[in-house]
């Protein structure tokens, strides 16, 4: 996983060939992950507490998810401190986990369609999990993904605290899941929050003041906006990954403020860049040691994520000014000007002038039948 880039290589972007660039990048992360590798001090499982928090689902389609993820964490993970954070009506049965937490399930809050948004709920069960942790670290999973490996651990390095110092006293570990990526989907603040692993005290900082996130998410954004809007018909001023990291980033004295979903400017562009590789570290999902949801690599997801750590490279050159600016120029074109060719904006269009024009319930039934398959 790459920290910085050395200068060289900062020199050689710029006269590097396209054939070439694939070339230099696959070679610089080969040896900066050796060197990481051979310094980083590994975690003990007894130092971790898991909270595995949500819904527990017994009889999905796949089985018994719920007792398959416990299971896979007591053998990944034998000394850890398993926590289950749930709702009350919810079959905890046959579950062998070291604290069970069960609170009452709030209602889900929905957008002027009708749509819903699971956020305080999940807001609820994380603080309530987290309250009952006592180990250093803490890994925060949900009950419908399975442990297979430990990379998403040994990514952590504990020697040290950020330098430069940073928002948190360790990087987090995330996976690229649902982060987009700002340069192809302009929503920017957008954080992963399926798997964090980190300090107790980091992750505790993250979602502590999560509870001014309902309020954010709540605002009174215009349903109607056209204009470089990705996000469809909807009166949500954030969505919930937004409204987490805006209120711990405001919780930490930087004053970051959008007005809708797809808010934005060139300055919060690389405030962003730099909050996000400043204090986390991202893994690619589908090398983490995680089984996810197939339903998580949609087709939408492979093309606006930060998939995979060569395209997240660029977005490294921060602090070189001529790389901001051009950054800045892709991110406003894409933004209003190749959006008219791009599918995904097309559909949110349609979704807003559909919605001005015909009554939601027929609206959300054509949407749910034919344009979203």
């Amino acid at each position: 996983m790459i920290r910085t880039i050395p200068a060289p290589l900062m020199l050689k972007f710029w006269i590097v060939s396209t054939n070439d660039w694939n070339t230099v990048m696959a070679s610089s992360l080969s040896s900066n992950r050796l060197a990481l590798n051979e310094n980083v001090e590994r975690v003990h499982a007894k130092d971790i507490s898991v909270v595995v928090a949500g819904l527990v689902r017994r009889d999905g389609a796949k089985g018994d998810l719920a007792l398959a993820c416990i299971r896979s964490i007591r053998a990944m993970l034998p000394e850890s401190e398993i926590i289950l954070s749930t709702w009350l009506q919810c079959d905890t049965y046959g579950l062998e986990v070291d604290v069970l937490v069960k609170s009452s399930e709030p209602q889900s809050t929905q957008d002027c369609t009708g749509r819903a948004s699971n956020f305080h709920k999940q807001r609820l069960s994380v603080c309530a999990g987290l309250a009952k942790a006592s180990r250093t670290y803490v890994l925060k999973f949900r009950p419908d993904i399975i442990l297979k490996g430990l990379a998403i651990i040994d990514a952590f390095d504990s020697r040290h605290e950020l330098d430069p110092p940073g928002l948190l006293g360790n990087r987090v570990i995330l996976t690229n899941l649902f982060i987009p990526n700002p340069l192809f989907d302009p929503t920017l603040f957008h954080i992963s929050d399926i798997v964090q692993f980190g300090t107790k005290a980091d992750i505790l900082r993250i979602w502590s003041n999560s509870a001014s996130a309902d309020i954010s998410l709540l605002g009174n954004a215009h349903p109607r906006r056209i204009f470089g809007n990705f996000s469809g018909y909807t009166d949500f001023r954030l969505l919930p990954e937004q409204a987490l990291t805006v209120s711990w980033l405001n919780s930490e004295q930087v004053a970051v403020s959008l007005d809708h979903i797809n808010d934005g400017s060139a300055r919060q562009l690389n405030e962003w860049i730099s909050i996000l590789f400043g204090n986390y570290i991202i893994l690619d999902a589908r090398n983490s040691g995680i089984e996810f949801p197939q339903r998580f690599f949609g087709t939408r997801l492979k093309r606006n994520n930060l998939s995979d750590e060569l395209r997240m490279l660029p977005l490294y050159f921060s602090q070189v000014p001529r790389f901001k600016a051009l950054r800045a120029i892709k991110y406003y074109v894409n933004k209003y000007i190749y959006c008219w060719v791009n599918s995904n904006y097309l559909k949110s269009i349609a979704h807003v002038i559909i919605h001005t024009l015909f009554p939601r319930e027929t609206i959300n039934r054509i949407w749910k039948n034919h344009v979203t398959r």
